[in-house]
């Protein structure tokens, strides 16, 4: 599920940085500040809000109506190892820093520096989620059994 996410949100934010419309780029810079001040603050849970928000955001904002639609599935089927990855402080700050790197690839115009840092994005919260999976004993591998029986 991982990897197709960061296939179609790095398209979606090749997208947006083709096209560059001034309220996305307002909207984005805005979340981007709000993110950091959750960050800053140690609110996991204002954190994981906006993060979500931004993702569905920029899905939302390409012009493809496919990959959003996807993209809002795989969303909601990730959130919740999603949300216990990013109660970790240290994934939060990785997070925060590869949303600045998307938002400026989309800000300059740079469609290979805004899907290269999504992919980066989706990866490292992949990697995360797994983490977050083995560190909850069996829920996640019980996910995974059902899902092969």
């Amino acid at each position: 599920m991982f990897a197709v996410r960061a296939a179609l949100l790095a398209l979606c934010a090749e997208d947006v940085a083709r096209r560059r419309p001034a309220k996305v780029l307002e909207v984005l810079d805005d979340g981007t500040r709000v993110l950091t001040k959750a960050l800053e603050s140690g609110n996991a849970d204002e954190f994981i809000v906006v993060v979500y928000q931004l993702s569905m955001y920029l899905s939302d904002m390409a012009e493809n109506d496919l990959a959003r639609q996807i993209l809002t599935s795989l969303g909601r089927q990730t959130l919740s190892v999603t949300r216990r990855a990013l109660e970790n402080a240290e994934h939060r700050r990785s997070w925060a820093s590869n949303w600045n790197g998307i938002v400026h690839g989309i800000r300059d115009g740079d469609p290979v520096r805004a899907g290269h840092a999504t992919s980066h994005l989706v990866e490292t919260m992949r990697d995360a989620a797994l983490g977050a999976c083995d560190d909850t004993n069996s829920e996640c591998a019980m996910k995974e059994t059902k899902k092969g029986a």
